[in-house]
């Protein structure tokens, strides 16, 4: 049968590269050639990175050669190669036999694709993992002669599925081992028969089978992939057998109807996102040779109750956040490092206990931190949905926490050697803002006269503040996203003795309107300020010598080719109160920040010659051909493994975070926004 293309599967096309580029046990020393063969010699740590290098091979990263025949060599620069790398043959139109040595364990995604005059491919028994669309565009893959039914083989190893067919029910053949990643990801199958014999799931193989109701893993199977099963929500149980000793991170995340898991009896690792999202999953039995419980493992999942066993070592802060049915995490005792009291997760490093975290279902409204704890994990309160109050003792010496959502108030002793609070807003001794709760519910906050800067994330997804000032009586300094992800802030009031240690300061703030400067626009663009806001009139800029312009137009996401101008406000916003002088600010005129008449002048309106244009393309369109699709992730992706590289204008595009660097960040970011995951 045919192989088609589908679409959809390039969503996630670079995930498996994104391993390679970002794994922290990895090193990867200075491109060589040799020969016909470009090659990257990796150096593989232990996983604590305490017993030195673990193994040293060589990568494949590019064939450059024009030979109708080619034989991957073995060994290359001294080292046995275990790697065909991403796209290594990718658009080689002479080659038409390829040969893989027994040392390579690896073929990465796109490897052979467009070899349009490739129709031989031997594989060796050794691969371990085979990558998305290694054949395709092919003459392998596009004749149908090859293929078995709706599915591609090569010996034992399974590498494409028909994205046309309308089969319901799926049999992977006995004496396959293999399943190449994405196989069946996004696709309308009901149901997979895996063989005994199976022994390999590749990355992403069966993400977003919504429609697969069971699977059923068989007892020979050695390692699950990435995301192997991520968004598969038919599944209601999975039985994991006692043969898998590796699981891919977030390998059944956001299964939301999964209900019953059985993990291996001598399961080492719960990794990261494995159970993420799923919110149907109540209990789980935890295995006593668990020593690994990642970040995210369980991040809102359905869990009501946990216990962790007592040889654990590590325990992510994130692992059991936003469960908001958790009403307690329950520790072993005998444990040398964790401990729980009254259901809330502690953690004793020697030089000081940390809450690592307080179950977001418990009850009660108040919780007052014990005497004997020193810091509070980032994630402590993470998601929690009763408390409305945290007493602090007299030794914590900082306070950032992570999207606290309830979180109305930090009461700080008045013997604290460290810090302050002035109306449950909390400050250190130096007059920097620490933490502003997520849930105070004040819609206007003005920052206390003696405070000098805000820290970090200090406001950081509240949900109710809509107008924020900054007095003119003192210099002030905004950090790095001191604003982030406070949905409904319309208006900002910033002195003209403002200081900036980034130029990102604001993020996510999809409301924001306006942010009025007591200063001249001189100033302004001397701090090289990147503001971003989504609301749909824009974000206006105010400042003392009559400037009054959009700095920050409304991007709509879904037609690219609007180039109508965003409405201009009729009251550009109020101006910046003293600190000093204890007044309520007055409503937004058209005035500048300085000026006290009621009549908009008419230098304030933004003109046809000042108005900030729209962009021509999307940030993220690195292509620039007006459509934000997989093909600038691709684009970044090879970009960053230096396949190809991005032109000037495409580069600024490709920061797709604003962070001011290109990296797979931004392809993963944009991946997701495609797949409408953000």
């Amino acid at each position: 049968m045919m192989k088609k293309s589908n679409f959809k599967k390039y969503l996630a096309l670079f995930l498996a590269t994104l391993l390679i580029l970002t794994s922290l046990s990895i090193g990867v020393a200075t491109a060589e050639t040799e020969g016909f063969f470009q090659f990257e010699i990796v150096n593989e740590y232990d996983a604590d990175f305490e017993n030195g290098i673990a193994d040293t091979y060589a990568v494949i990263t590019k064939y450059n050669g024009s030979e109708s025949t080619v034989s991957v060599p073995s060994t290359i620069g001294g080292y046995p190669v275990k790697v065909v790398e991403y796209a290594a043959f990718m658009g080689n139109s002479t080659v038409t036999s390829v040969t893989i040595p027994d040392s390579v364990v690896s073929i990465g995604d796109n490897a052979f694709e467009n070899c349009v005059n490739l129709t031989q491919l031997n594989l060796p028994d050794t691969l371990k993992s085979i990558g998305y669309g290694i054949l395709t565009g092919t003459p392998i893959c596009e004749n149908g002669e090859n293929w078995d039914g709706d599915l591609l083989y090569i010996g034992k190893y399974l590498l494409d599925f028909d994205d046309s067919s309308e089969a319901a029910d799926i049999t992977v053949k006995e004496g396959t081992e293999l399943i190449a990643s994405m196989i069946f990801s996004f696709s309308d199958v009901e149901c997979v028969n895996l063989p005994e014999s199976l022994k390999f799931i590749g990355d992403m193989a069966f993400s977003y089978c919504e429609n697969i109701k069971s699977i059923v893993l068989p007892n020979n199977l050695e390692s699950i992939g990435f995301w192997a099963f991520e968004n598969c929500t038919g599944i209601t149980e999975i039985k994991i057998p006692s043969s898998v000793k590796s699981i891919g991170e977030g390998a059944f995340t956001y299964c939301e109807n999964l209900k019953n898991v059985t993990l291996p009896d001598d399961l080492e690792e719960i990794p990261m996102s494995l159970f993420e999202g799923c919110a149907s999953l109540k209990n789980i039995n935890i295995p006593s040779t668990v020593c690994f419980i990642e970040d995210y493992a369980f991040y809102e999942s359905g869990l009501e109750t946990v216990t962790i066993p007592k040889g654990v070592d590590y325990v992510g802060s994130s692992a059991f956040a936003r469960c908001e049915n958790l009403t307690e995490i329950n520790m072993e005792n005998g444990n040398p490092l964790y401990y729980s009291v009254d259901g809330v997760l502690y953690e004793d490093f020697g030089y000081g206990i940390y809450i690592t975290t307080y179950p977001a279902g418990k009850a009660g409204e108040s919780f007052t931190v014990p005497s004997d704890v020193r810091n509070l994990s980032l994630d402590a309160f993470n998601g929690v949905k009763n408390l409305k109050t945290v007493v602090l003792n007299d030794f914590i010496s900082d306070v950032k926490l992570y999207y606290a959502d309830s979180l109305e108030k930090i009461e700080v002793p008045e013997t604290s050697q460290y810090l302050y609070d002035v109306d449950g807003v909390v400050f250190d001794l130096l007059g920097k803002l620490l933490y502003y709760p997520a849930g105070k519910k004040d819609a206007e906050y003005t920052v206390p006269n003696k405070a000098y800067s805000i820290d970090e994330c200090a406001f950081l997804c509240n949900p109710y503040i809509e107008k924020l000032t900054i007095g003119e009586d003192r210099e002030f300094t905004l950090n790095f996203y001191s604003i982030l992800d406070c949905k409904n802030l319309k208006v900002i009031n910033l002195p003209s003795t403002l200081k900036m240690k980034d130029s990102i300061i604001i993020g996510g703030c999809d409301s924001l309107h306006i942010i009025n400067f007591n200063g001249t626009k001189s100033q302004w663009d001397a701090f090289k300020c990147e503001p971003y806001s989504n609301s749909p009139e824009g974000l206006y800029l105010n400042c003392t010598d009559g400037t009054f312009e959009l700095i920050a137009p409304y991007e709509e996401e879904t037609d690219f080719t609007d180039n109508t101008e965003p409405a201009k406000p009729t009251e550009p916003g109020e101006s910046v109160p003293d600190a000093t002088v204890n007044t309520e600010p007055a409503e937004p005129t058209a005035t500048t920040p300085n000026e006290s008449t009621t009549t908009e002048p008419t230098e304030n309106k933004p003109s046809e010659d000042t108005t900030k244009p729209e962009a021509e393309f999307e940030l993220g369109d690195v292509n620039m051909d007006k459509k934000l699709n997989i093909r600038d992730a691709t684009a970044i992706q090879k970009h960053l493994a230096k396949i190809s590289t991005l032109s000037e204008d495409a580069v600024s595009l490709a920061d797709y975070t604003k962070d001011g660097k290109v990296n797979i960040k931004d392809a993963t970011t944009i991946q997701k926004k495609i797949a409408g995951l953000i």
